[in-house]
């Protein structure tokens, strides 16, 4: 299940998030998006809606340090935005992975963040799946902080 405790006690996820806008209080509006990945054809379930109330519309930059084992780019919370059309790809997805994938929004321009129904965190691209966390607050963690590189699962 989505927990974001973890990811909200790490520094630099708090840092992260505090540049982007993000308080405690910060809720999104995700109705409508909700409608539009149905109408998409996702399968929209409450683990997703979960993310996408509490970090939704946020644009979450790395903290950059010489202690960084990677390097990525920004999170860009609209799953609208990055995953228009890639249903199809999705659905191949949550069959290799044997779980219901929603996506939440897009990383280092290039992945679709998916959040599962069990709520583990994935990044797809047409290349690749990495596993960026078992909840969003390790996801968070592993996007802000750049300290250990996502494990490719597929």
């Amino acid at each position: 299940m989505t927990d974001f405790s973890v990811g909200l006690a790490h520094r630099s996820v708090r840092e992260a998030l505090a540049a982007a806008g993000w308080s405690a209080s910060y809720r999104y509006d995700a109705a409508p998006w909700e409608a539009r990945l149905v109408e998409d054809g996702y399968h929209v379930h409450a683990e997703a809606i979960k993310v996408l109330t509490t970090f939704g519309g946020l644009t979450v930059d790395p903290v950059r340090s010489a202690s960084a084992g990677f390097r990525a780019g920004s999170l860009v919370m609209d799953p609208v935005w990055a995953a228009a059309g890639e249903a199809p790809r999705i659905h191949d997805r949550e069959r290799s992975l044997g779980a219901t994938l929603c996506p939440v929004g897009e990383w280092s321009d290039e992945y679709v963040v998916l959040v599962a129904d069990d709520g583990h965190v994935y990044a797809e691209t047409g290349r690749a799946v990495f596993d960026l966390g078992s909840d969003f607050g390790r996801a968070l963690i592993c996007i802000a902080s750049n300290e250990e590189a996502p494990r490719r699962v597929i």
